[in-house]
């Protein structure tokens, strides 16, 4: 049942459940023009990394389109693609943090020449304990956050042509640890939050100094000088 003043879990149907296949082309799309970029723009070290890393994609689920509509208080099914920035889930998961960390700053790069059509620039946010994220201290929630807006038309099969995006790039142990707080700590509310905490960043800044070695011995491994690796694998 929606709240006073929110759209109705039947109009939201109405409007987002035709959507779906769109949605879903829309992802593969996008994918074909991201590996089409890392071809054009990517240096060999990128198209390196790129190669080890996993990729998926998500279309949200209606049922959590909801619950955001009751939350923010969306008055109609059209306002969600305004409202709600990631109708589409993209999601890079790099070796280690150093990988995810080089892939996000090529593309911070190549703002300027996006690999997609978009209504406006991709906004990029650091949910990192590196760069102090409020987010992160606070959850231990470790990721390299891109949002967009795909500008693509599927006419005639929908007048719909902007497809909210968020891309993730994270590491095999932050995606570990993701899945884990999700888990046991992402329904705490409340007072229980605040008393997690301190777990739930010791657990995130445990995982990060695995991280650390697991980037310095890999660095050694590629020949590197081991002061250089050290210092590589310590940053943040």
């Amino acid at each position: 049942m929606a709240t006073a003043g929110t759209v109705s879990r039947e109009d939201l149907t109405k409007f987002y459940s035709p959507l779906d296949g769109y949605l879903k082309k829309a992802a593969s799309d996008l994918w074909w023009w991201f590996d089409g970029s890392i071809e054009r723009l990517g240096g060999d070290d990128i198209k390196r990394i790129y190669g080890t890393c996993h990729r998926s994609e998500r279309v949200k689920p209606e049922a959590s389109v909801f619950r955001k509509c009751q939350r923010d208080e969306i008055a109609t099914a059209e306002e969600i693609l305004d409202d709600i920035e990631d109708l589409i889930g993209l999601r890079i998961v790099a070796s280690n943090k150093k990988d995810a960390q080089s892939i996000y700053e090529f593309l911070q790069g190549n703002r300027d020449h996006w690999f997609c059509e978009t209504t406006e620039p991709p906004k990029f946010t650091p949910y990192t304990l590196a760069e102090r994220n409020g987010y992160s201290i606070k959850t231990g929630y470790q990721a390299f956050h891109i949002t967009f807006v795909f500008s693509r038309s599927y006419l005639p099969g929908t007048e719909v042509s902007r497809w909210p995006v968020e891309m993730q790039i994270t590491s095999q142990l932050w995606e570990y640890y993701a899945n884990y707080s999700r888990k046991y700590f992402y329904t705490a509310k409340g007072e229980m939050v605040d008393k997690l905490r301190p777990y739930t960043v010791a657990i995130a800044r445990a995982l990060d100094a695995a991280e650390d070695i697991v980037v310095t011995t890999t660095n050694i491994l590629e020949g590197k000088p081991a002061e250089d690796a050290q210092d590589e694998g310590s940053e943040g």
